[in-house]
């Protein structure tokens, strides 16, 4: 809670301080900008928001595969092609406020989506011009079937994520294929890949991924793509 007027000086020079004259209290107004910042990236690891993944039992299916990045992901770069983009409209959206997506089998192929909401990604989920969603922190999933083509055979399948804020788990036909788990600081503007060659072919798959984003902006914000080595 901010709280700022003349008489409540909190994060100047406390709180039983006189008001400052109109010019040396503008002066001043950067302590409040300064703590403003500092509030701002504190929030992020403060022990009352809960931005925990969910543990692996917890997981339908759960075969942990990992994420690749870094030195890693840059020499895989080199020796992929892209196979294909993932569309980034066409996907349905639901926020899960009360994290009971994976209880409820969000990720299962007949599970209904009738009171999803139609969505797009590589843009942060506050973006639609709506604004339904623009304070949402917390928990979103998306799904979309996506038609696979041109997939090479005897090759190793990757999806390359330009960036998610900040956290992921991602499902491919209800079965549970990997985590991308950075701390929400290091990881919400980075790319990473997670290996797929088991769960995709030639052929129509759905695509189920729960993000998470414990402040500010979030979702799957930049491109995705199939690649191949």
């Amino acid at each position: 809670v901010w709280l700022w007027n003349e008489k409540a000086n909190w994060y100047v020079d406390g709180p039983r301080v006189e008001p400052h004259a109109p010019a040396k209290q503008l002066s001043k107004s950067y302590g409040v900008m300064q703590a403003y910042r500092e509030a701002v990236s504190e929030a992020r690891t403060w022990p009352g928001l809960d931005i925990s993944m969910p543990a692996t039992y917890e997981l339908a299916n759960a075969k942990t595969l990992g994420f690749i990045d870094r030195e890693e992901l840059e020499d895989l770069l080199h020796r992929t092609e892209k196979v294909m983009d993932i569309p980034n409209k066409g996907w349905q959206f639901k926020p899960d406020r009360w994290k009971v997506g994976v209880k409820e089998n969000w990720f299962l192929p007949e599970t209904s989506t009738a009171n999803w909401d139609p969505f797009e990604i590589a843009s942060f989920w506050e973006r639609p011009l709506d604004g339904k969603y623009s304070d949402l922190d917390g928990i979103g999933w998306y799904r979309r079937e996506i038609e696979f083509h041109g997939i090479p055979e005897g090759k190793r399948l990757y999806l390359y994520f330009g960036a998610v804020d900040e956290l992921l788990h991602l499902w491919i036909d209800g079965k549970y294929v990997a985590p991308y788990s950075r701390t929400p600081n290091e990881g919400w503007d980075k790319p990473f890949a997670i290996e797929v060659t088991e769960f995709i072919s030639n052929g129509t798959h759905l695509l189920a991924i729960r993000a998470q984003d414990a402040f500010a902006m979030g979702g799957i914000w930049k491109p995705v793509k199939l690649i191949a080595e």
